[in-house]
């Protein structure tokens, strides 16, 4: 039996915003328990990159159920996370994948706080390259390109 989950829409809290979270996933896998074939239907501009982190560390942890389809026009930024850490994957010929920076917003404080911060971001920004370099076969240079260019790739 075939059981379907849904990642439509924005990932995680952007602002006063709130999109598809870690429990909606989790509650969508539990509420179809018996499933033999799980596929998730992804349709998403981004979000939260530490909300897409959990979803895709909980994707990895049961993905030999799992298969995943880019069922819009989209997987973008940090939906890109999810939708990579299926490896039976597949998407429309509309399809788009854009890979970017990580960017975060609504930030706050002194210089040294400030600074702090942008170690943070740089150090996501290397863990996103790492992720796309391992799963995708690519050289780090090549995919530190892409992310700073960032790239819609069809």
């Amino acid at each position: 039996m075939d059981a379907n989950i849904y990642i439509n829409g924005l990932i995680g809290k952007i602002g006063e915003e709130q999109g598809v979270t870690l429990l909606d996933v989790i509650t969508q896998f539990q509420s179809q328990k018996g499933a033999t074939r799980y596929i998730i239907n992804i349709d998403s501009p981004g979000g939260n990159v530490h909300e897409a982190k959990q979803i895709r560390r909980f994707l990895e942890g049961v993905q030999e159920t799992f298969e995943l389809i880019a069922i819009g026009n989209e997987v973008a930024s940090a939906a890109t996370l999810p939708y990579l850490a299926i490896l039976k994957r597949s998407a429309g010929d509309n399809f788009k994948f854009m890979a970017h920076n990580p960017a975060m917003i609504d930030i706050s404080g002194d210089a040294e706080m400030l600074e702090e911060y942008a170690k943070h971001v740089k150090g996501l920004e290397k863990e996103f390259e790492q992720f796309y370099a391992t799963t995708l076969g690519l050289h780090a240079d090549t995919v530190s390109d892409i992310m700073d260019a960032e790239t819609d790739i069809d």
